[in-house]
């Protein structure tokens, strides 16, 4: 769903003037954005439940496209998981996290931002919750529980992606790794059960570094 605030209403103060708007149902807890390739508008995507539907939404200052509609990859079975995109708007993780200890998977697909279609699935064996880029597009990180792994994105085909992993094994304790997030700072924080955060300062740079 989405709402629009006008701010040019109310003195300036702002206004409701589209409230809880439907855009699809049902649909997973999955919604990621990225700038349209003009470096104007946005892109909001989101994953249908039980399927493997993308809904790309362009929002623009006219308001908000009927969706670009793509089939990719596998049926997501676990409705949870991050959905992120690179920063260049090239391309995208989706996470079937199923549970702790269990086995899940994600597919890593390209992402057009100019057309908003998603194309050419990964399946990436593991079970993950968490994924966030690095800030040049280059990396990607991966977390569950007691791990975080680091892929490489640009290391050609996808049996190179895959053998590129490089586990990245910090001090988990208690509850151990789940969202990743990319800061302004362009350094890469991770949570670490409910109290903590970890940071990776340097998320560029290859596995130890």
């Amino acid at each position: 769903r989405y709402s629009i605030v006008d701010m040019r209403l109310n003195g300036g103060l702002g206004d409701v003037t589209t409230k809880n708007f439907l855009l699809f149902a049902p649909n997973t807890e999955k919604v990621t954005g990225v700038h349209h390739s003009n470096k104007k508008d946005i892109w909001v995507i989101s994953h249908g439940k039980s399927n493997n539907r993308f809904y790309a939404y362009l929002v623009t200052a006219g308001g908000v496209s009927p969706p670009v509609i793509t089939n990719a990859g596998s049926n997501e079975q676990y409705q949870s998981g991050y959905l992120k995109i690179s920063p260049n708007g090239k391309k995208l993780i989706s996470c079937d996290f199923n549970g702790f200890g269990l086995i899940g998977r994600a597919e890593l697909f390209d992402f057009n931002n100019t057309t908003g279609v998603v194309s050419n699935p990964l399946t990436i064996p593991d079970n993950y919750y968490g994924a966030s880029f690095s800030p040049n597009s280059s990396k990607l990180y991966m977390a569950l529980g007691g791990k975080i792994d680091q892929y490489d994105v640009l290391a050609g085909n996808g049996a190179a992606i895959l053998a590129s992993k490089v586990p990245l094994y910090l001090p988990a304790g208690g509850n151990g790794f789940y969202a990743l997030q990319m800061g302004t700072d362009k350094k890469i924080y991770c949570t670490i059960g409910f109290n903590s955060l970890h940071v990776i300062n340097y998320p560029n740079l290859s596995g130890a570094a």
